[in-house]
């Protein structure tokens, strides 16, 4: 029996981009504050039509980036009890 082996599928960006990319990353004075940005960034930037998640996967394999998500607050929460929990 002979088997078909997954081919090699290349990656979306040139090493070029690539380097773009990290600059843009490890710049504090980028304003892109989260993935749609970035992906709007990609499409002005680079002409491609990248998915998102394609965009996400790749971000976090290359970079290590992270979404970041807030945490959610109870509706009953007393504001006098925080406000004294942060003065302590």
């Amino acid at each position: 029996m002979n088997y078909k082996k997954g081919g090699y599928k290349p990656c979306s960006f040139s090493t070029k981009e690539t380097k773009k990319l990290g600059q843009l990353m490890h710049t504090p004075e980028n304003h892109i504050k989260g993935y749609k940005e970035l992906h709007h960034w990609v499409k002005k930037e680079f002409n491609k039509q990248i998915k998102y998640n394609t965009l996400l996967k790749f971000m976090v394999a290359k970079f290590q980036t992270k979404i970041k998500v807030a945490r959610k607050s109870h509706i009953k929460k007393d504001a006098r009890a925080v406000q004294s929990f942060k003065k302590k």
